[in-house]
């Protein structure tokens, strides 16, 4: 990660034109002779890349140097993970189910074998079937029961309901303002 940069023409004032610079890395051990050629091949002009910008330069710090360090690990992980993926045969749910009808009851049946051979699950007869919904009818027959539910009270499409007149209802006479007044006594 050692570059040397060398401006090549001009410079930071309008007059000299657009700063064009150049960049050479050091591909070699950080020695003093490395370093020493480096140094003459920018100076010669030999082995330079132009570059059409600077680049932002950061110090290297603590901080920097970690999330660069965690990001050169989730690259590793990532190729290593598509490394693995390219490795595994192909699932048949992918080509099972591709959307159509048919394709998701066979996912389903599959699931459904899955989970059946995982918690031991056997499939029930004909006549368990028909005694767990004898079983569920009674229950819904109490439970009806119990709230009075029937088919007596439901109306037909069309028809109102009419409240049941139970006797208990106070009528207040709103008209008869006069009458009230007579009952208040003046004390004055």
């Amino acid at each position: 990660r050692f570059v040397v940069f060398k401006k090549v023409s001009g410079g930071l004032a309008e007059a000299d034109g657009r700063l064009k610079t150049s960049i050479i890395p050091l591909e070699d051990s950080l020695t003093f002779n490395s370093m020493n050629t480096l140094v003459s091949n920018a100076l010669n002009g030999k082995q330079v890349k132009k570059i059409p910008a600077l680049p932002n330069i950061k110090t290297r710090t603590r901080k920097l140097e970690e999330a660069e360090r965690q990001k050169r690990d989730r690259k590793k992980d990532q190729a290593r993970q598509k490394a693995q993926e390219d490795q595994k045969p192909p699932q048949q749910t992918f080509s099972a189910n591709d959307g159509s009808k048919e394709g998701r009851r066979l996912e389903r049946e599959r699931r459904r074998a899955e989970h059946n051979a995982e918690n031991n699950v056997k499939p029930k007869t004909p006549e368990e079937i028909k005694e767990m919904e004898k079983k569920r009818r009674e229950r819904m027959e109490e439970e009806a029961a119990k709230w009075k539910i029937e088919g007596e009270d439901e109306a037909e499409e069309g028809t109102l309901f009419e409240e049941e007149e139970t006797g208990d209802e106070e009528f207040e006479d709103i008209d008869d303002e006069e009458e009230d007044d007579e009952d208040v006594l003046d004390l004055d």
